[in-house]
């Protein structure tokens, strides 16, 4: 009987809290370091939302985790890395996965950080506040004493326009369901988003004043990664997962030397293993994504097996 019952809260619970479309957008991605990891991991991979969407270890013969999040930059990296390290086994693979603009610095606003608090060690937080933390916490732990309003008209806004528009969630898709026209499209909504995002106005230009500056920003924490990963001996790869043809073929060998190799070159991690994949032939594929720039499941697993045998072969 009471295991019964165990089963129907637990049900009850999905439905109406993991399953309610606003606490899943407000806390995307953190369920997984709620849960408890296994020990002794062999691979994990950081990184942002093209490593979300990129790495698959479910069907490989690997102990391996992938600790990526919807939005997600280098200081966000260190910090996860530095609070879970202890589920690594030595000489752990640690993949530091980096996208076409990695070497911008975004500042994050606190409610793009509030998920943190429930996946952080308080003592590597970056200005922690336990005010904040409680309240982060009580609306987690409790959403419908805390946040009421939000769980059920916001949450029930977006789960009609997700039915109305038969929305699958990014994660479960297996296809491509964009045509060549939508795809060239996509790829070009990504790059007026990114240059508006982080103020660029010529890709090919030399790089603004406040792109200079942000990267320094970028490369000490990249040189800490890489640092804390060699201390421990973990082994770090720098991984630049591929983009369809759409998309990589607007970058161009100006803009990937200003924003990408020289970016590199000035963190002085070239003895650190860097896998390029940005071209590579084997994603070439459109199929193997679900828009233009993020691998579909069928191409996440391709793209994690491909990984692991070439830094195997190296």
């Amino acid at each position: 009987m009471k295991s019964i019952v165990r089963r129907l809260k637990n049900l009850l619970k999905t439905v109406l809290i993991s399953g309610n479309p606003w606490y899943q957008y407000k806390y995307q991605d953190c369920s997984k370091f709620w849960q408890r990891f296994p020990f002794n991991l062999e691979v994990v991979n950081l990184g942002s939302s093209s490593a979300f969407y990129g790495f698959d270890y479910s069907n490989l013969p690997v102990k391996a985790a992938n600790w990526a999040m919807r939005p997600q930059s280098f200081p966000q990296d260190l910090a996860i890395l530095k609070t879970y390290c202890s589920y690594l086994r030595p000489r752990a693979i640690i993949l530091i996965a980096l996208c076409p603009y990695s070497s911008c610095f975004k500042n994050y606003k606190d409610i793009e950080l509030e998920k943190y608090y429930t996946v952080l060690h308080p003592g590597i937080f970056e200005n922690f506040s336990m005010e904040k933390c409680e309240a982060v916490f009580r609306i987690k732990n409790s959403p419908y004493r805390y946040a009421a309003r939000q769980m059920l008209l916001n949450g029930f806004k977006m789960f009609i326009v997700r039915l109305l528009r038969r929305h699958i969630p990014a994660e479960l898709l297996d296809k491509q369901p964009m045509n060549a026209v939508q795809l060239e499209a996509d790829s070009k909504h990504w790059i007026d988003g990114w240059k508006k995002q982080f103020n660029i106005t010529d890709m090919d230009a030399f790089l603004p004043e406040h792109i200079v500056e942000g990267r320094k920003k970028r490369i000490v924490v990249l040189k800490e990664m890489i640092a804390f990963c060699k201390e421990r001996e973990f082994q770090p790869v720098i991984v630049l997962p591929p983009v369809t043809d759409y998309l990589s073929s607007k970058f161009s060998e100006t803009f990937r030397n200003n924003y990408i190799y020289s970016f590199l070159e000035e963190a002085g991690v070239l003895d650190i293993p860097f896998l390029n994949y940005l071209d590579d032939k084997r994603f070439k594929d459109p199929t193997l994504y679900f828009n233009s720039f993020f691998l579909n499941r069928t191409g996440a697993g391709l793209f994690s097996k491909v990984v692991l045998e070439d830094i195997k072969n190296r």
